[in-house]
């Protein structure tokens, strides 16, 4: 059966479907921290408000040093990770070291359903331009970015909007047709497909009208836009509906 999958095909087994839902819907098992790699120390670097770990007093810059008693100094950050993710309601113990002091400190956390914002931030950058971050393409992106335009240009003033997808490894293809439609009217091709047999040769099409057919818009892009981001940009650039910046995506 593998044997006859494209080469940009990955292969989940089970014990990595928790990676797969993630992807799908920003929703994971855990305390609500990310962590990476800096200097051969292991740094928290996001904390997400209201979360086991911002409860418990966890703060950014805390150098983790072992999870349920394992130290992790020779383990990778997937594995890490693997150690701090699971079942929600199940408990995890954390020690770690605090910048500036002698201080080793131990935290007894209960992993929740944590979900990471598709639009961790937005906001104006003068008075009449609105900026969007947008993180990923899980099953509520478009909805959130369609809040946030509403939020931007109703509320705030935006007439225009800076989209940034730098950074942005893509998600769910539906999303990312949803999005262009938030600016391009119905009945537009988006993207289509081909494949081995002529079942997966499909179109997809924008199904409803613009919220806002008319809005300048602008797109961030970098090296890691992938996917779903690349789909978004290079729709609506060759549409002419607006302007990519940034270097060669992914």
């Amino acid at each position: 059966m593998l044997a006859k999958l494209d080469p940009y095909t990955r292969y989940f087994p089970e014990s990595k479907m928790e990676d797969v839902r993630f992807m799908q819907t920003g929703e994971y098992g855990g305390i609500g921290a990310s962590i990476e790699s800096r200097d051969n120390r292991t740094v928290v670097v996001d904390l997400l408000e209201g979360e086991p770990a911002d409860e418990a007093g966890i703060q950014l810059g805390d150098v983790l040093k072992s999870v349920n008693g394992k130290p992790i100094d020779d383990l990778t950050q997937e594995q890490i990770g693997d150690l701090i993710q699971g079942a929600t309601g199940t408990t995890l113990q954390v020690t770690l070291t605090r910048p500036g002091t002698n201080e080793q400190l131990t935290f007894d956390l209960e992993r929740r359903k944590v979900k990471v914002p598709d639009v961790p931030y937005q906001g104006m950058l003068s008075e009449t331009t609105g900026y969007l971050a947008l993180n990923s393409f899980t099953k509520t992106a478009s909805s959130e970015v369609r809040k946030a335009l509403f939020h931007l240009t109703d509320s705030l003033g935006a007439q225009q909007v800076i989209i940034d997808l730098r950074g942005n490894g893509g998600g769910l293809l539906r999303e990312a047709i949803a999005m262009v439609n938030l600016f391009v009217g119905k009945g537009q091709e988006v993207v289509s497909t081909k494949g081995k047999t002529p079942d997966w040769n499909k179109s997809y099409k924008t199904r409803a009208a613009a919220i806002r057919p008319n809005l300048p818009i602008a797109i961030l892009v970098d090296g890691k836009s992938a996917s779903a981001s690349e789909i978004v940009a290079g729709t609506m650039q060759d549409l002419d509906r607006g302007i990519v910046v940034g270097s060669e995506s992914f």
